[in-house]
């Protein structure tokens, strides 16, 4: 591959590339490095973004503005804030220990009987065949 590149102390070298420092000869050179296929140039010819821009393993990433780093921030104040109260207890264990008994037991106990409530009431089979007993004459019913 022909050349009009200069050598360092500025001779050119029988125009081949010649890079100093390497023992390539410019046959092996060639193979290893051609002007138009470097490495960056690939990248940089190379079209945007893969699929959708903004959705996706390899999306764009969206630049941090001040309004995200405010909202970052608050949101952090408040989980802090947060944290703190969480850590501080309202009710001691022993106090904490079945102060809901009572309330549950009345849950529980409104739930059944709004359950029986839709319920239908008891049939018994004698009233279904109560009227089969008319000509029974020897029994008081």
């Amino acid at each position: 591959m022909k050349h009009n590149r200069q050598h360092k102390e500025g001779s050119q070298i029988n125009g081949d590339v010649n890079f100093p420092g390497t023992k390539f000869t410019p046959v092996e050179t060639e193979a290893i490095w051609t002007p138009g296929n470097m490495f960056l140039t690939n990248i940089l010819f190379r079209k945007g973004i893969p699929g959708r821009q903004w959705i996706g393993k390899y999306r764009r990433p969206r630049p941090v503005t001040w309004q995200m780093k405010r909202s970052m921030i608050k949101r952090l104040e408040i989980e802090a804030e947060t944290e703190y109260w969480i850590s501080r207890p309202y009710m001691t264990k022993e106090q904490e220990f079945g102060h809901a008994a009572e309330r549950r037991q009345n849950e529980w106990e409104a739930m059944k009987n709004l359950r029986i409530a839709n319920f239908p009431s008891h049939k018994y089979l004698q009233d279904h065949l109560d009227h089969l007993n008319v000509t029974k004459k020897w029994s008081m019913s």
